[in-house]
């Protein structure tokens, strides 16, 4: 069976999981929230869904469901201990990867354990059963009375140091329950907790096991004693321990996994002291920590498990430990001088870690990657070895030195300060030893200008921080508004949440800093962008602007718009609105006017010239294969018939560069009348050094370049039609480098607009490539065209290539039939369809994927290239580059057109540029010799020769040879043909003729591999859609 797996979590260890299911083969689904789409995670997995809540976990386990996925990796934290949503990640048909349900009601409930351990004679520290209300404070303080050290309010689930907090006096435990509570239930959506006697001054060292059908198998121990607060921020393994007594560790822990029948990873925490050693709590998943074991034992615990989940059966052979690792903990933090930790955030500018041998380095973050507040602040992980603890911590400290995050701060050199203490640290170092740690390592401490959020916030409080830097002014509660801070002669507004209550930590007059805790509120149910500012009020130049931009709107100028609609077009804006995604297009110019001031009043240039006759910008074009975002641009024929003037040149030159600079299509609407010679704003010269035509053409190969020209399209507007990879033009438009008005006052004579250039001669031409009736078919053609960059999942095919080829070799058939028959239903889309009738050239879909071909017509001259069949295939193969499309060539020609009329053009210039442009095609490429592929045209229908393309294969009817068969007959055997005559010379031709016809047939032709294969047409569609790179 094969597997899918979804990694239910985020950060480091969803990197870290899906690395080893990458090594396996099995393909990941990932899950990201909207504030986590930077995190490294969702890239590295194999598909990454977006959903609410990591905590939601219906929307987690529905995007493994709708990938496929048939294992659920939990990681740990969030449901790693909840046998709940291992339950329904059962019942729902999928494997979860770690213990049973049962196991982890047993062992992930901490209360449960203690008591489980108490039953197993296992020593453990005295506690309290679940806290609840009045009586729950009441038992927590009965213990603190028992307990000299303190005690310690612990959530039920989860684990991490998460839901901790040490009580020595009684006051404070109605608080720490509250808070507790509060961090359990965001953290692990339980927030059920109990109380525990504190152990000062122990080592905490923990076992890890690995459950199988075989038993529980005891893989290695570390020590975890240098603890910030709960939080462990080194690591090492193998631990310092007495040898009896880690052996005692490793009994006690068997013993209690093996009672509850358990399986996969766990971990058996202990607390060790000089006079004896007590169980903490089991936890049933994979830990932070698990990098020191991997490292000193060799073994992929992640591996392990997914081998375990599956019943793989791996045999559990962990290397002799000749080593010590170390792991150090990078988070974005800094402190207090009081020692208050201080989470910090921002965007990763660059992520440097060291790659030498024996470090490892575990992250989630990388260049780009927003660091906030709403989880846990390891950044990454630092592993270090060594052959004993001193070298592995030497190895360490060098690592961190060379390990940098810009753009965030971490603690890297608190940790540094850290390694001297690990070898004889308990898990009160930290918290001892705190202010001598932070003075050695002033950078440690929160700067200035540092944006921080204090921690340690009652159940329902926020902090309100200072927007910017400067002088507070002002400091009133109001709603949604708590005052004005002042900075460079600008008022600020201090906006705050939704509150009941708010109390300031600043006085009027005091200088603050941005990011700076401001006030304290409580009662808060929305974030700050989300929060009502009372005093705010619109600009009053807002309506002005909304005045003129409604003056560009078509509904400003009815009579034009009805001139326009009773000639059967459509306006500029409309044909825009039908092609573009709604709400989606971004316009550049909008209140650019005509550059001409000097000769006409403002008014009349805002209400007769808006958008200077030219739409511009970027939006989401809708195809037939989804929105492809693109620069488009249209022309306004109802402003000044469209011309080019000063202005809306600078928007195309503006619009182009953005196209050129991200990388997206161009969709152009050209029809107007040129350069415009009534402008008065602008410099006197020659007005030669306009870039707008070049930047265009500079476009062409970088970007789709597709032109619509409609109406009368003249001069500058047709001349960027011509640099385009597609012209699509009405079939009553008029296209010409020129206007009657130019072409007579050049002396050239008077003509009217509709004898220049008519579509009905650039149809014949070549010169255009899709003719449509109107503006609503220009629209939907442009759609078709620019969906072709894009891959349709869904799509029919009924064709049947066996049927299309005759079997009387002489006898014509249709190659269209044959390329329909091979594309998706309905995507056969043919250019230049009255141009170059030997040659037939377009575009198709084959399993939803895009391709462009050429393909020969047998129905004239046999399917010999001629000269205009020849510029047709040269040009399109540039087209299908530009788009980057591959190409497929249907061949069935006897050759290049040959004799003396032939000559009379210069089809040697033309066949060589066929040669060219094959050579020069960089995608990918195959041929399909349908029936003939003879002399240099075959060679030059498969790129050069028949293995320069990505395959070339034939159907059954297939024939080839250096010349046709005919021909080759009467030219080589001319002598001996010459002296016989009547019916002994035809039987002698005939004769040869079946043998060259022999040798030259496509199945003699793959015996001695001039061919890939020979291949039942009904097979043609996988061998084109082995040409798609996969995704």
């Amino acid at each position: 069976m094969t597997h899918t797996l979804l990694i239910a979590n985020r950060g480091e260890i969803a990197v870290r999981i899906a690395s080893t299911a990458r090594l396996m083969g099995i393909p990941t689904v990932g899950v990201y929230t909207p504030d986590d789409a930077t995190s490294l995670h969702a890239d590295t997995c194999d598909t990454a869904v977006e959903i609410p809540s990591y905590l939601d976990s219906d929307a987690v386990l529905d995007a493994g469901v709708k990938n496929g996925a048939t294992l659920v990796h939990p990681g740990y934290g969030f449901f790693a201990e909840s046998a709940e949503f291992a339950r329904t990640v059962r019942d729902r048909g999928q494997t979860f990867v770690g213990p049973t349900p049962q196991a982890l009601e047993a062992v992930g409930d901490k209360e449960r354990t203690k008591s489980l351990a108490h039953t197993l004679g296992i020593s453990v520290t005295q506690s309290t059963g679940l806290l609840t209300g009045d009586t729950g404070v009441a038992q927590a303080v009965q213990l603190l009375h028992e307990s000299p050290d303190g005690i310690a309010i612990k959530a039920v689930a989860g684990g991490g140091g998460r839901g901790i907090r040490v009580v020595t006096n009684k006051d404070d435990v109605a608080q720490a329950i509250s808070q507790c509570a509060h961090e359990a239930r965001v953290g692990f959506g339980d927030d059920r907790v109990f109380a525990e006697q504190w152990v000062q001054n122990a080592r905490h060292v923990e076992v890890q096991t690995l459950g199988s059908s075989s038993g529980v198998h005891i893989v290695g121990d570390r020590d975890c004693s240098l603890q910030r607060r709960r939080q462990k921020v080194i690591e090492f393994a193998p631990a310092l321990l007495a040898e009896n007594v880690r052996k005692e560790l490793h009994d006690a822990a068997r013993k209690l996994l093996e009672h509850v029948n358990y399986t996969s990873l766990a971990t058996v925490e202990f607390l060790v002291t000089e006079s004896g050693w007590y169980l903490m709590e089991v936890n049933p998943r994979i830990q932070v920590e698990h990098t020191v074991t991997e490292c000193v034992t060799g073994l992929d615990l992640v591996e392990l498990q997914l081998h375990e989940a599956i019943d793989t059966g791996v045999e559990i052979i962990p290397a002799p430990v000749q080593k010590v690792a170390v792991q150090a903990r990078l988070c974005a933090e800094r402190f207090t001088e009081s020692g208050d930790v201080i989470p910090m955030t921002g965007t990763v500018e660059a992520f440097d870690a060291p790659h030498d041998a024996g470090v490892r380095v575990d992250t989630w973050i990388r260049s780009g990657t927003e660091v906030g507040t709403a989880y846990d602040s390891l950044l990454a992980k630092v592993i270090c070895t060594g052959h004993d603890l001193y070298s592995a911590l030497n190895n360490c400290e060098r690592a961190l030195t060379r390990t940098q995050v810009r753009g965030v701060n971490t603690n890297v050199s608190f940790v540094q300060a850290l390694l001297p203490y690990t070898v004889n640290a308990t898990t009160s170092t930290i918290d001892t030893q705190l202010a001598r740690i932070v003075e050695s390592v002033p950078e440690a401490l929160v700067e200035a200008d540092e944006h921080s959020v204090p921690t340690d916030l009652a159940d329902g409080e926020e902090a309100v921080l200072a927007p910017v830097s400067g002088t507070v002014v002002s400091l009133e509660p109001n709603e949604g508004e708590l005052g004005l801070i002042e900075a460079l002669k600008m008022h600020h507004p201090i906006v705050a949440p939704p509150h009941v209550n708010a109390r300031p930590l600043v006085n009027v007059g005091d200088t603050v800093v941005k990011g700076q805790p401001l006030w304290i509120v409580q009662g808060a149910n929305g974030a700050h962008e989300n929060a009502t500012q009372a005093t705010s009020q619109p600009h009053p130049g807002v309506e002005e602007v909304n005045d003129r931009h409604a003056a560009t709107r078509d509904d400003a100028r009815p009579e034009a718009v009805a001139k326009r609609h009773a000639q059967n077009r459509r306006t500029a804006r409309e044909n825009l609105a039908d092609l573009i995604v709604p709400g989606t297009f971004v316009e550049y110019g909008a209140l650019a006017i005509a550059a001409q001031r000097q000769r006409r009043s403002l008014e009349d240039l805002i209400a007769k010239t808006p958008a200077d006759g030219l739409v511009g910008g970027i939006g989401k074009v809708k195809t037939t294969s989804g929105p492809v975002s693109a620069v488009i641009m249209s022309y306004e024929y109802m402003v000044l018939a469209g011309t080019q003037g000063a202005r809306n040149h600078a928007k195309t030159d503006r619009l182009l560069e953005l196209a050129h600079r991200k990388k997206l299509p161009v969709v152009f609407f050209v029809e107007g009348g040129g350069g415009r010679p009534g402008d008065t704003d602008i410099a006197p010269g020659t007005q030669l050094n306009v870039s707008t035509f070049a930047a265009l053409a500079r476009l062409r190969g970088v970007v789709p370049l597709i032109a619509v020209a409609a109406g009368r399209t003249f001069a500058g507007n047709a001349a960027l039609a011509g640099v385009c990879d597609v012209i699509i033009a009405h079939e009553d438009a008029n296209i010409g480098m020129g206007g009657p008005q130019m072409i007579a006052g050049g002396g050239l004579g008077t003509f009217d607009v509709s004898e220049v250039g008519p579509t009905a001669v650039h149809r014949r031409s070549g010169a255009v490539d899709i003719v449509v009736p109107d503006d609503q078919a220009a629209v939907k053609t442009v759609q078709e065209v620019l969906g072709l960059s894009q891959h349709v999942s869904e799509y029919v095919h009924t064709g049947e290539p066996q049927n299309t080829v005759p079997a009387d070799r002489l006898r014509a058939f249709d190659m269209r039939d044959v390329i329909t028959s091979v594309a998706d239903d309905g995507t056969f889309l043919e250019l230049r369809t009255d141009y170059a009738s030997g040659a037939i050239v377009g575009f198709m879909r084959v399993h939803g994927h895009s391709f462009g071909f050429i393909a020969n017509n047998n129905h004239h001259l046999g399917g010999a290239i001629d000269v205009d069949a020849a510029r047709s295939f040269a040009q399109h193969i540039a087209c299908v580059e530009n788009l980057g499309l591959p190409l497929i060539s249907f061949v069935d020609t006897p050759g290049f057109i040959v004799g003396p009329e032939a000559e009379k053009e210069p089809g040697m210039r033309a066949f060589g540029d066929l040669f060219v442009a094959g050579a020069h095609f960089k995608g990918s490429t195959g041929a399909v010799i349908i029936r003939k592929a003879y002399g240099l045209g075959a060679m030059a229908m498969t790129m050069g020769y028949l293995h320069a393309t990505d395959f070339c294969i034939a159907w059954p009817a297939g024939e080839m040879g250096p010349m046709g068969l005919e021909g080759a007959v009467r030219l080589g055997y001319a002598k001996e043909l010459a002296q016989v005559e009547g019916e002994e010379r035809d039987q002698l031709y005939s004769r040869l003729l079946d043998e060259l016809y022999a040798q030259g047939r496509a199945l003699s032709a793959a015996e001695v591999f001039d061919i890939d294969d020979v291949i039942d047409p009904a097979h043609t569609r996988e061998w084109i859609a082995s040409l798609v790179t996969p995704r």
